[in-house]
This record gives structure tokens, C-alpha cells and sequence, in this order.
């Protein structure tokens, strides 16, 4: 259990009857709440009372509100019905969970091999193109050759 000082902002008292009365730590209660009420603090005794009541107004209906919450969430799942729902939504999330999981890695190995043969075309086509340029240069030194010969006259015109 906490138990903890509670400290109020304000004025001190002005009388020493107040620090007279000592409080013994477990006499305190165990949980303390408390809310801040935005505001000027009133200076009459009544306006207190009022103050004073709407703090402890709000701090019930916060203690109700989260009662009926944990009273409604406990009821929902207390129904067969909601339990099973419940379970079907989480077989349904983990379900699509692996499902993504899967595809995501197969599309990765399918982009691995994809990846993997445009290497080996684009290796590929490099040699070719370095075969296409030898052979490129190796037409023009036969066709300059070929020319050669024909416009040379080394037999003698027959007539």
C-alpha cells in the first residue's frame, strides 16, 4: 500500500491548535485522489462548502465512471458470444499477419531471382556488344581489303 503526504496549497494556519493535533501516517488513507478546480479560491466559509462538495462530486463520478466501465468490459466478456468473437478476431489478425508475412517474403525472392537473371542478361549483353564492335571492325578491315583488290589492276584487261 502507498501511502504518501498530502500537501494543499494555501495559507497557513494561524492558530497552533491546528499543528497541535498530530495524525499518525496510518491513519491516513491508503489511495488518495484529489482534483484541481481551476479558479479563484473563495473567501467565505459558504463559498467553500460549495467548492468543497463539487471536488468531491467530481471525484465520485470519476470512481463511478470507471466502475461502470470495468463492470461493462468485464460483462462483454463475459458472454460466450463475445468471447468467441474475440477469439475469432484474433485468429482473423494473426491470420492476416502470417498471410502478409508470406507474400512479402515470397515477392522478396521473386525480386531476388528477377534481380538475378537481369545480371546475368545485362552480363550477357555486354559480351555480345563487345562481339558485335570486334566484329564491326573486323568487316570494315575486310571490306577495305576488298576494296583494295578491286580497284587494283593486277591482271590485264582481256579484250
Amino acid at each position: 500500500m502507498i501511502n504518501s503526504s498530502v500537501i494543499i496549497s494555501g495559507e497557513a494556519s494561524e492558530t497552533d491548535s491546528d499543528e497541535d493535533n498530530n495524525h499518525n501516517v496510518n491513519d491516513m488513507p491508503t489511495s488518495i485522489q484529489a482534483a484541481i478546480i481551476t479558479g479563484e479560491d473563495s473567501e467565505s466559509d459558504d463559498e467553500n462548502q460549495g467548492s468543497i462538495s463539487s471536488a468531491v462530486s467530481v471525484l465520485t463520478q470519476t470512481k463511478s465512471e470507471e466502475a461502470k466501465k470495468e463492470v461493462s468490459e468485464s460483462d462483454m466478456n463475459k458472454s460466450l458470444l463475445h468471447k468467441k468473437l474475440k477469439e475469432c478476431n484474433n485468429q482473423m489478425y494473426t491470420d492476416l499477419e502470417s498471410f502478409c508475412q508470406n507474400m512479402i517474403n515470397q515477392a522478396g525472392k521473386n525480386l531476388s531471382t528477377i534481380d538475378q537473371q537481369l545480371m546475368k542478361s545485362q552480363n550477357t549483353l555486354q559480351t555480345a556488344v563487345t562481339s558485335l564492335r570486334s566484329l564491326h571492325i573486323n568487316s570494315a578491315a575486310i571490306k577495305d581489303r576488298l576494296q583494295n583488290i578491286i580497284s587494283s589492276k593486277f591482271l590485264t584487261n582481256i579484250k
